[in-house]
């Protein structure tokens, strides 16, 4: 207030010199003095105001940097190593497939394997399918396949069905696209080598699976997505988080012993003329119709020939389409 009244008496003196001086003029000064005080306070904040406000227009915005390709495959090695090392596969089901040498074991809770054959124009040979019995609607996999190409049809990896697959025919062009180096990833000791795109690739389609090459076949580990369900990030994390049993199923892939049976030769075909006298017996087969047939010596050939009435004599060929009883034929068969 000391300093209102310090104002009031400033103008006072302007108003007030000598004897000239109104009746209202103290009041009038003092409300003038609050009105010019009131605005100064105003323009101070307003300068304060837009002093902050442009420096929060020039402090730039925090950028969060995304990793690049390199860092996100060195980010799968480790973490498929450390999710394998806790997953416990010791009670799981094995499985065998000793016509193409496959074994590996799966979760014991999954559904038994089914085995499907190619259809006219597929690439693969053979399919072994792997389900989740039960799943959630969060989860976007249904499984896994165990998928068989032979090297004879198909000649390489690269024709394979999972094989990467650039994001359009450009890019067929550049050079960094021209192979997937670096994202082969040796993920632990055994067999499967890991082929893993992440999201952020500048060429090819993300994608993760298991392959490898072993004599005439090439044996690729797929992880399956149910119809019409798709990923909502990157391979790794959804399999990390949706199904990591695929990993461990990856490291108890093994190879054995290709074992077939042999081939059953076929039967012989039948090319000997049908006899013209026969009977058929209760067995349905073609004998003598001569109940006390006695063997002997044709009078009407010289030489040896085809027997024509299953009833074998001793210079005739036995007849393939006749059966002959061992008890009365064995010595001339």
């Amino acid at each position: 207030m000391s300093e209102i009244r310090k104002k009031v008496k400033e103008w006072n003196g302007i108003f007030c010199r000598g004897m000239v001086c109104k009746t209202n003029a103290v009041r009038d000064a003092m409300i003038i003095s609050i009105v010019l005080i009131a605005l100064g306070g105003m323009m101070a904040y307003s300068t304060r105001f837009s002093s902050q406000n442009q420096k929060n227009v020039e402090q730039p915005a925090i950028q969060i940097e995304k990793p690049t390709e390199q860092e996100s495959v060195q980010k799968e090695e480790k973490s498929v190593a450390e999710i394998i090392s806790s997953i416990d596969a010791s009670a799981w089901m094995p499985y065998q497939n000793t016509w193409y040498g496959l074994a590996l074991k799966y979760p014991k809770d999954w559904a038994d394997p089914v085995i499907k054959k190619p259809s006219v124009g597929a690439n693969w040979e053979e399919q072994i399918q792997f389900r989740i019995k039960q799943t959630d609607e969060s989860n976007p996999f249904e499984g896994f396949d165990a998928v068989i190409y032979s090297i004879a049809k198909i000649k390489e990896a690269t024709k394979t069905d999972e094989y990467p697959q650039l994001k359009n025919a450009e890019l067929s062009l550049d050079p960094q696209c021209a192979t997937i180096e670096g994202h082969l990833l040796e993920t632990g000791n055994y067999p499967a080598e890991e082929i893993y795109i992440p999201a952020n690739d500048a060429c090819f389609n993300a994608t993760l699976y298991f392959g490898n090459t072993r004599d005439a076949y090439i044996y690729n580990l797929v992880p399956r997505i149910k119809e019409g369900a798709g990923l909502a990030g990157d391979p790794a994390q959804e399999i990390a988080m949706h199904m990591p049993e695929f990993l461990g199923v990856a490291a108890t892939l093994n190879f054995i012993d290709i074992v077939r049976p042999k081939p059953v030769p076929p039967k012989p075909k039948i090319t000997a003329p049908l006899p013209f006298i026969y009977k058929v017996d209760s067995a349905g087969r073609r004998v003598c119709k001569t109940k006390n047939d006695k063997p002997s010596k044709s009078k009407k050939y010289n030489h040896r020939h085809m027997d024509m009435e299953c009833c074998l004599d001793p210079d005739e060929y036995p007849n393939p389409n006749c059966y002959y009883s061992p008890s009365k034929y064995g010595k001339y068969l």
